[in-house]
């Protein structure tokens, strides 16, 4: 089991659940929520040191959404970090996902990438928006084609490589979220 947020709308003053999607009036309207991921794509690691589940955007954009009152510092960032275990943070990603979320899409802007991070020195302007329905499919694509060429020795930041982004992956998939199967991805290029 695990907890997720109930969100009051500043707009309708609605609560929005989630998972179960809007109450009001001490019921479920049946109204669906429409729930929109816009991460970006970096590292957080340095110079040949990746980050424990690999480089951040749309699958470890949900590690912050989930935290269990009263127990400051316990939340989905914290599964897997500083055991060695990336997959279990893409599990816990991937159960969220398919048991109590359901993105409408995901939205990763790659406006500047960098390995070290977005806006320091070594950081490129890539001017890339990837658009997916999934996280493990657009990490894979974005990380490989996006990230990477930018620091080609920084081998942590390739999907197809034994490291810690891959290993994220394969967690969240093993949860049925999306392909790490290049010839199963559609992918369509503007510009």
């Amino acid at each position: 089991r695990l907890s997720h947020p109930i969100i009051r709308s500043s707009y309708s003053d609605r609560l929005v659940d989630l998972s179960h999607g809007v109450w009001t009036g001490g019921a479920y309207t049946g109204q669906a929520v429409k729930l929109i991921f816009l991460p970006t794509l970096n590292n957080h690691g340095s110079f040949d040191n990746e980050d424990y589940a690999g480089p951040t955007s749309a699958v470890k954009c949900h590690l912050g959404i989930v935290e269990f009152a009263g127990n400051e510092g316990v939340d989905l960032h914290d599964i897997g970090y500083g055991n060695g275990h990336p997959e279990a943070a893409g599990e816990s990603v991937g159960h969220l996902i398919t048991e109590i979320i359901s993105p409408t899409f995901y939205l990763t802007c790659a406006e500047y990438t960098g390995y070290r991070g977005r806006t320091n020195d070594v950081a490129e302007q890539t001017r890339t928006v990837g658009l997916c329905l999934e996280p493990v499919t657009l990490d894979f694509w974005m990380c490989k084609y996006v990230m990477l060429p930018i620091a080609t020795s920084q081998t942590f930041m390739n999907p197809d490589g034994d490291n810690n982004l891959r290993r994220q992956l394969e967690g969240c998939h093993s949860k049925g979220v999306g392909t790490l199967v290049e010839s199963e991805m559609v992918v369509d290029q503007v510009g």
